[in-house]
């Protein structure tokens, strides 16, 4: 038998990766009790309807997908993989894929989502069923899970010093050049039961992956700038940039609004469409819990994202005001949970 192993680009995706085939091909306990071999495939939303007709070309008998956002294209992938009698298990934490769980568990063998890093929520199931992945895997699990909830380096003792810029930058080397080789090369690197000095990647990948003190510069400029406007709504700063137009991307700004100001951000602005977009930002679950508040109120019309992001896409005709009113209700009551 063949297990395939679908991930995100991400270093969250990587990480997840590299447990499945440690689990699967050294330990041969997970997903299946026995030792297969595992076909690694990287992909985003987008491309995994492709991804299943290699899958299938390739005689995979079990698909795992790890970090990858429940969507339309996801669908119709599981839809497809459980017509050809291919198990799946789904293992997840954007905020789309919780609120689409009941959707999603007739179509796969199993369904696990969470507010934690997919690489978190991939290391509880191998715990639960007894696999020790080990002390470097561990360290790089912690470093993409502090990563995903905002921490800082010194959050995570356990990491060394270096490790989650090592982690930050990978990520956003693997995300930008979408080279399959490397990405596969690095899950499989990660996945081999080495000691924790072993560490291959130099400074050269942090220099090549680090943004620019120009576009640092030119970024917290634009977010001193919008900060005059900020709202405050409890603990939230509530920011309308929708008449305004920026050269970086809306979550960026929302990011280094949120350093500046040390307070979680909702920035409302608009896509290349000209649809309104809520984009919040948070260092904790906020953002996760208040994107699902505002999706069970019917002001959003899709929401993504996952624990500490979420971009929402309002419904047209949404009144500020409304969604002023639901954000307030949210903080005084805090969240209704998953």
């Amino acid at each position: 038998m063949v297990v395939g192993v679908v991930a995100d680009w991400d270093a969250d995706g990587v990480v997840s990766a590299a447990q499945i085939l440690y689990s699967q091909e050294v330990v041969g306990f997970f997903p299946l009790k026995s030792r297969e071999k595992v076909l690694l495939i990287p992909s985003d939303v987008r491309g995994v309807v492709d991804i299943t007709r290699e899958v299938v070309g390739s005689g995979v008998n079990f698909v795992v997908f790890l970090d990858i956002a429940y969507s339309k294209y996801v669908d119709k992938a599981l839809r497809f993989l459980k017509s050809r009698g291919i198990g799946v298990l789904y293992i997840d934490h954007h905020i789309s894929t919780a609120i689409h769980i009941e959707s999603i568990k007739p179509l796969v063998n199993n369904v696990v989502v969470g507010k934690t890093s997919t690489a978190m929520l991939v290391y509880n199931q191998l715990r639960s069923v007894g696999i020790d992945v080990g002390e470097r895997l561990k360290a790089f699990i912690e470093a993409v899970t502090a990563i995903e909830r905002g921490g800082k380096k010194g959050s995570v003792k356990q990491i060394h010093g270096k490790l989650i810029d090592i982690v930050a930058n990978l990520s956003r080397i693997l995300s930008s050049t979408r080279s399959r080789d490397l990405w596969v090369k690095v899950v499989k690197w990660l996945a081999e039961p080495l000691p924790m000095i072993s560490i291959p990647f130099t400074s050269d990948i942090t220099k090549f992956a680090k943004p620019s003190s120009e576009y640092i510069k030119e970024l917290k400029a634009i977010a001193n700038e919008i900060a005059l406007s900020s709202k405050k709504i409890f603990t939230v700063r509530f920011i309308d940039i929708r008449n305004s137009k920026y050269p970086y991307k809306s979550t960026a700004i929302a990011s280094a609004l949120h350093r500046l100001l040390r307070s979680p951000i909702i920035l409302l602005t608009k896509n290349r469409r000209g649809r309104e977009l809520l984009i919040i930002k948070s260092s904790d679950t906020l953002a996760y819990d208040l994107g699902l508040h505002l999706y069970r109120k019917g002001v959003a019309e899709d929401i993504m994202g996952h624990q500490t992001l979420a971009l929402i896409l309002l419904r047209k005709g949404v009144e500020v005001e409304k969604i002023v009113d639901y954000v307030r209700e949210f903080i005084i009551n805090g969240p209704a949970g998953i």
